[in-house]
C-alpha cells in the first residue's frame, strides 16, 4: 500500500511540474521573427495583449497588439531606461 501511495505521490508531483513548466514557455514563446522590446507595466484591470488579459511584469515583442480599457492604463519600458505610456481606452 505504501508503494502505491508513493507512485501516485511522485506522479501527481510530475505532472504539476510539467504543467508549470509548460506555461512558463507559452508565456514567453514568440515565432522567430518576433523581438522582445520591453517590459510591460500594468495599472487596473483593463490592459491586453493580443486581445487576451495581461499580466504585469510581462515581456513584449515587437508584433504584440496593447489594448487599455476604462480606468486603466500601461507602460511599457524599454532596456534604455525609456517608456511609453498608454492611457485608459487606447489601442
Amino acid at each position: 500500500m505504501v508503494g502505491a501511495q508513493r507512485t501516485h505521490a511522485v506522479r501527481l508531483i510530475a505532472l504539476v511540474a510539467i504543467i508549470l513548466l509548460l506555461q512558463a514557455c507559452t508565456s514567453t514563446a514568440y515565432l522567430p521573427w518576433q523581438q522582445t522590446i520591453g517590459r510591460l507595466r500594468t495599472i487596473g484591470p483593463n490592459v491586453y495583449v493580443n486581445d487576451k488579459p495581461a499580466r504585469d511584469g510581462q515581456m513584449v515583442s515587437t508584433k504584440d497588439r496593447i489594448r487599455t480599457g476604462g480606468d486603466s492604463s500601461a507602460y511599457i519600458y524599454f532596456p534604455d531606461g525609456s517608456f511609453v505610456q498608454f492611457d485608459r481606452n487606447t489601442d
